[in-house]
């Protein structure tokens, strides 16, 4: 069990479960917050929703792994990956793109090494929906390829890292000679 100020001490933490997850959208009309806070026996959601039937809501949604803290676990260290069959709360942007109710699911989770990569891999049987992270075998196990398919039948949505840096203090690049950094990202 870790403990200390950052990290509460909760029985069933895993090692790179998260507290607190948060995420909004916003389209032509109008705009969404959803927030999820750790409690003992699971997870408390607060949905604030300019969707008149969704409204705005405050309750449980359950015990189980996040699909967002899968992807840290993988950074972490993958091998403390859930594999088989899990209980899983899909992530925030799919969920919201889903415009399904936030619940726990049912996935297959399954792990593999291939050559210098780890893959892995979460289906989930009710929506049809696929998602794949694949991360370097070395630690920190960065994410160099996703992909996600969201249900049956809809196309296949990927991600790929094309641009790696140090760390830089991003809130003190801010002035107009700065702008060259941005070419290091690989943005224009």
């Amino acid at each position: 069990m870790i403990t200390g100020p950052w990290c509460p001490s909760f029985p069933q933490w895993r090692g790179g479960e998260v507290f607190k997850i948060s995420g909004s959208l916003q389209d032509w009309c109008g705009q969404s917050f959803v927030q999820l806070n750790r409690r003992k026996g699971g997870w408390r959601m607060r949905l604030f929703s300019y969707f008149q039937g969704e409204g705005d809501q405050d309750r449980e949604v359950g015990d189980a792994w996040t699909e967002d803290g899968l992807w840290i676990q993988l950074r972490l260290d993958p091998r403390g990956l859930p594999v088989g069959e899990i209980s899983v709360i899909p992530g925030m942007l799919s969920f919201r793109f889903s415009q399904r109710p936030l619940a726990v699911e049912k996935a297959r989770a399954k792990l593999e090494e291939s050559g210098e990569r780890y893959l892995y891999t979460l289906k989930y049987p009710k929506s049809g929906r696929l998602l794949e992270l694949e991360a370097d075998l070395a630690f920190p196990h960065v994410i160099r390829t996703w992909r996600e398919r969201g249900g049956r039948g809809r196309k296949m949505t990927t991600g790929t890292l094309t641009h790696l840096r140090s760390q830089v203090e991003y809130w003190r690049m801010n002035r107009r000679e700065d702008w060259s950094e941005r070419e290091s990202l690989g943005l224009q």
